[in-house]
């Protein structure tokens, strides 16, 4: 079916073509399909398109008039960046909450567009990833977690640049939009433990198993922390699939990452850290069955997966020590450039194809597309 969306998508893929090859081109190139992404994303109708952007949000939007900022802050107290955010565009363009939608929409494909132009090693690869994982449409409706998500990136920078205060501010700042965000905390620490790569497997095997086994307390303790102990019970003795759906892709992506590129920290930290991140993202995925609040906390993980991607499938130099014990046969072959084009290929179809059916499946609430005019 082509709509808008998919004129977008074409228009983006094909441009990755004659801009690709160079820094200054890449740098291109990733502007055009932000702002390509811009005109969807910001300039929709939203009183048409979307759910809690075209619903919750509009009406908290539209009673900022009778509200003040201590009444705000009283109302929400740690949690009031969002109603803040509000309250300040209201006094600035009053009853025009399509500016709300373009200025957000701004700030989070700005901070995109650092993300893949400082980490990401092939940007269409990282596009289509943000297609096909669902995060592009997830900034239509989340407004909250989108603004926080969009923080983290920065967040994110900091742990590479080992930025510890740096860090902490960003993480508490997403907070402030979206309480959630908090689990991110941890992830300055992870990024600095030490794995071997030869452990990977076995510490991941670990890790799920125990998830399995004490995954009832799990629920139970991350509802009563979230005050929902009316359905922590409930949660904890049901049974539920543990491993499906997004675990799947996730598990595929980790396993992909790894036989073609194995992480190591003391020479290749970025990537070693993007793996780890996508470990834990996929073992908060476990429970999104119990709860949708599981997979808003392993997006603020997983959402570094557009940037992890684009590492298993780019050259790599066995004459460095990140390799010299390496015999696989697969990380011998993402050394040539015919299996990491059809690597990046393959997935570039898939993360297209997948946004495509899923806007389609969700037609009713993204189709037809509307311009605001």
């Amino acid at each position: 079916m082509l709509n808008a969306y998919t004129i977008m998508m074409i228009i983006v893929v094909a441009f990755s073509f004659p801009m690709r090859g160079n820094e200054k081109g890449s740098k291109k190139y990733i502007a055009f399909s932000c702002f390509a992404m811009f005109i969807i994303m910001a300039l929709r109708d939203v009183k048409s398109i979307g759910v809690d952007s075209s619903s919750s949000y509009l009406h908290q939007y539209q009673r900022m008039d009778e509200t003040t900022f201590l009444q705000i802050i009283h109302d929400n107290g740690f949690n009031s960046g969002f109603s803040l955010l509000l309250k300040l565009v209201y006094l600035v363009f009053g009853n025009n909450y399509q500016m709300l939608i373009i200025l957000i929409s701004a700030f989070c494909l700005l901070s995109f567009a650092f993300l893949v132009n400082k980490y990401s090693l092939s940007p269409v690869t990282s596009i289509c990833a943000y297609w096909g994982l669902c995060f592009y449409i997830l900034m239509f409706d989340a407004l909250k977690q989108a603004i926080a998500m969009s923080i983290l990136v920065f967040a994110f920078d900091a742990i590479i640049q080992k930025k510890k205060i740096r860090f902490v501010f960003f993480v508490i700042l997403a907070s402030l939009f979206h309480a959630p965000a908090l689990v991110f905390l941890p992830a300055y620490l992870i990024a600095r433990i030490k794995i071997s790569a030869k452990y990977y497997i076995p510490i991941i095997v670990v890790l799920f198993a125990v998830v399995y086994i004490f995954r009832g307390y799990i629920v139970n303790m991350l509802m009563n922390a979230y005050q929902y102990e009316e359905l922590s019970e409930q949660y904890a003795s049901m049974n539920v699939s543990f491993i499906g759906g997004s675990v799947i892709v996730y598990l595929g992506i980790l396993l992909v990452c790894y036989l073609f590129r194995k992480p190591n920290q003391e020479n290749d930290f970025i990537y070693a850290t993007l793996f780890k991140l996508m470990v834990i993202a996929t073992i908060l995925q476990t429970f999104c069955y119990y709860n949708n609040i599981f997979k808003r906390l392993s997006d603020y993980y997983a959402f570094f997966c557009i940037v992890l991607i684009t590492f298993p499938f780019e050259p790599i130099n066995f004459d460095d020590t990140t390799y010299a014990d390496s015999n696989s046969s697969l990380a011998l072959l993402s050394s040539q450039s015919g299996l990491k084009s059809i690597g990046k290929v393959v997935f570039c179809i898939y993360g297209i194809v997948y946004f495509a059916m899923y806007i389609v499946n969700a037609s009713n609430l993204y189709l037809p597309f509307k311009f605001f005019w």
